[in-house]
Order: structure tokens, then sequence, then C-alpha cells
């Protein structure tokens, strides 16, 4: 791992490690994560221990930032995805979009199918067109967006896919979308 040391003179405690993370930018702006040593507040508190023969020894205590770090974490992956999370990380994994009466059944059995696989799953029932509620998910950066119903019921209805699904034109049966997004909604690092 590449390091680099800093030498701060208006540093105020003991030597800090700081995890720095780049910005989108490829600036190192501020730390993801920090641990320091601190040798004054032992004193300032009077904290005091006994070792094993019985001496009295003064402690080192040691700082680290792990509630600000989580959140440096989550602005970084932000940034760094312009708001498109892995599926995985996603609130919203799938939108169910249809707008066809007929087809109410179809979109509930999507998502019935969808919720009981572990997917975490919206279905979006509103009384609009297609093209309206493709755009929203597509604002939302929701990863899948699924309509129901056979291939001639959708090109009557004029639908189009949500801009940037992978596979925006493949028509599949609902196990296999099941089963696909199942399986990239698994976390692999």
């Amino acid at each position: 791992m590449a390091y680099e040391v800093n030498r701060d003179p208006t540093a105020t405690c003991g030597p800090e490690i700081d995890f720095m993370t780049p910005t989108p930018s490829g600036s190192f702006e501020r730390p993801g994560a920090a641990i320091q040593l601190d040798f004054e507040v032992a004193e300032r508190l009077d904290l005091r221990y006994v070792e094993a023969d019985k001496a009295e020894k003064r402690p080192v205590v040691l700082h680290h930032t792990l509630h600000g770090s989580c959140e440096r974490l989550l602005q970084a992956v932000l940034e760094r995805t312009a708001g498109k999370l892995p599926l995985w990380l996603a609130p919203v994994q799938v939108k169910v979009l249809n707008n066809l009466a007929a087809l109410h059944g179809s979109r509930e059995r999507i998502q019935e199918a969808l919720l009981s696989a572990g997917i975490r799953c919206e279905l979006d029932d509103r009384d609009e067109k297609i093209a309206f509620k493709a755009r929203g998910a597509a604002l939302e950066k929701v990863p899948y967006g699924p309509r129901g119903g056979d291939e001639g019921e959708r090109k009557r209805q004029g639908e189009r896919p949500v801009e940037g699904q992978p596979d925006e034109n493949e028509l599949l049966p609902l196990e296999a979308f099941v089963s696909r997004v199942t399986r990239e909604a698994e976390m692999s690092f």
C-alpha cells in the first residue's frame, strides 16, 4: 500500500493515520477515516492504570473516526457512480412499470415473484403513461423497470425501454428475469 508521511506542525495530538480517499476529480481533500494517538487527553482527565508491578502509568488514548467515515464512504460512492448505484446497493432494485388495466394481475405477479426472491421492489401503479413512469424510474436511478404483458400488447402501447438498463430490449420470461436480478444483486467484491 502506498503511503506518504505528512508532518503537521499544527497538530495537537500525537501521530495520526489518515486513510485518504480520492474525490471524483482525483484530489485528496479529506480523510475517509482516521486513527490518532492522543497523549494530552489522558493527562487532562487524569487517567491512570496500574501495571502488574503495581506501578501507576498514564495511558495513551486512541481516537478513531468511525462515525464520519461511513458517511464519507457513501458520499464517495455516490459521487463516483453519479447516483447510479450497483444493483446490490440500490435502495430500490426494481420498479415494476405498467399502465394496462388488463395486465394489472401481471404486474402484481412480477412484484410478488421479486419480493419473494428477496429483491427490493416497488410497483408504480399510478395512472400515467408508461413513458412518464419509465422516465421517473430513470431519474431515480432504479436499475430495472420491467413491464408485464406479451410483446404485442407492449408494442400497441408504444412502450419504450427504460434508458440505460442492461439488455433493455430483451424480453424475458418472469422466472428468467427473477433469476438474473437475484444473481446480479448478490454482492461480489
